[in-house]
């Protein structure tokens, strides 16, 4: 039953839904980063 409820309570589901969502990629991406400049470093010495 779709009431108006629902229809609040929803958003905020899809919001969290969304930060998780970015904050993993981000995690993702920020550990990509280290591991690149971590292998850099290698590199050069």
């Amino acid at each position: 039953m779709y009431t108006k409820f629902t229809c609040l309570k929803k958003p905020r589901f899809y919001l969290f839904f969304l930060f998780r969502l970015c904050y993993d990629f981000f995690r993702e991406l920020i550990f990509l980063n280290i591991l690149v400049i971590y292998l850099d470093f290698i590199n050069e010495y």
